[in-house]
């Protein structure tokens, strides 16, 4: 046991070396104990595994390490109970290991990237202030410096996979790169949270009011020569690994679209520069395009936007499967072929509205 288990081992009248004889500790393994002393809130017990004095192998103190790691699986299991403050002991004298596990636990748990947000959210602090200021602080900093190179690492990982696609540990072994494919995974995942989070609404917007409308359709008479159009629509299949075949939510079938592979059906619209103005990716791969435009948000704002300016001097431009009885959607194999101003009268007759 360490000093800090002993002297609340004593607190309970040795209620807590009773209940941890029960166990066989294994490094790393943890138990959470309630009702040991009415003073006490539940308390995480995590095993150290062997002492073993000032070793240090291929470069890693391993007391230092078991120390991290206990630190990390305990303040886990304890946030999973919402405590409001959790206390970290100093594993007899490694206060250092102690506050680098615990931060950066709370690091990779909470997606926080700023140490104040961290300790803000958590309530770590160490269970001796007094004796150990000095070492948590230390700790501290190394927690956040290593949660800053982690950073820095995932944002090129996570554009290598989104430029290439393809299998995440060919993108790891990348020499611009190289880190393993785990870590790959947990690049994509974050960034790709952190798009959505703070960027997406941002950059990915079909703006609606008439000046901006006008705009896009300036955009592409000047580049295609075709007046009136405010986007291009179409939809793609991303694919995915399948589903379960016996998922009662997510099923398997639904998720098998024509093409003969398992995929989720997007649908996008971009402007005349190829811009992505709108995106909806909530519908499985076997869906039909027009249903997912039929369905749509865009769909029902855009009724309102024509409803409102009364007329069919806007529509958005896409491919035969995508003809709905609410959007004429208008294809011509050879624009250069055909006159202008008549093309501008029929794309008034086949305008969104009519």
């Amino acid at each position: 046991m360490t000093d800090v288990s002993s002297k609340i081992n004593i607190q309970t009248g040795a209620l807590l070396m009773k209940v941890l004889k029960t166990f066989i500790w294994k490094q790393g393994e943890v138990n959470v104990f309630h009702g040991l002393h009415q003073d006490l809130d539940p308390i995480a017990v995590v095993g150290l595994g062997r002492r073993k004095g000032n070793t240090v192998e291929e470069g890693i103190d391993e007391n230092k390490e078991a120390a991290r790691i206990a630190s990390a699986v305990g303040c886990r299991a304890l946030r999973t109970l919402r405590m409001a403050n959790i206390e970290v002991e100093d594993f007899d004298g490694l206060a250092e290991s102690a506050a680098v596990g615990s931060i950066l636990e709370m690091y990779e748990s909470g997606k926080h990237y700023s140490l104040g947000h961290v300790l803000s959210d958590s309530g770590i602090q160490p269970y001796d202030i007094i004796s150990n200021r000095e070492q948590w602080r230390i700790g501290l900093v190394k927690a956040s410096s290593q949660n800053y190179v982690r950073q820095l690492m995932e944002m090129p990982a996570a554009l290598r996979f989104y430029a290439c696609g393809g299998y995440q540990s060919t993108v790891g072994q990348d020499s611009t790169v190289a880190i393993a494919q785990s870590s790959i995974s947990r690049a994509i995942d974050e960034v790709t949270r952190a798009i959505n989070d703070h960027l997406f609404n941002r950059w990915v917007r079909l703006d609606l009011h008439p000046a901006s409308l006008a705009t896009l359709r300036q955009g592409f008479d000047m580049e295609n020569n075709f007046p009136g159009v405010i986007g291009a629509i179409d939809c793609t299949h991303v694919a995915i690994v399948a589903p379960p075949i016996d998922d009662p939510v997510y099923r398997e079938r639904d998720y098998f679209n024509r093409k003969q592979f398992h995929s989720i059906n997007v649908q996008l619209v971009c402007d005349a520069y190829m811009k992505i103005l709108n995106v909806n990716s909530r519908y499985p791969g076997a869906t039909h395009d027009s249903f997912i435009f039929a369905n749509s948000n865009l769909r029902r704002a855009l009724q309102e936007v024509y409803r409102r300016n009364n007329n069919g001097s806007m529509w958005l431009l896409g491919n035969s499967p995508d003809l709905d009885l609410n959007l004429k959607l208008l294809v011509l194999d050879n624009l250069a072929q055909h006159d202008t101003s008549v093309l501008a009268n029929y794309a008034t007759e086949a305008g969104y509205g009519h």
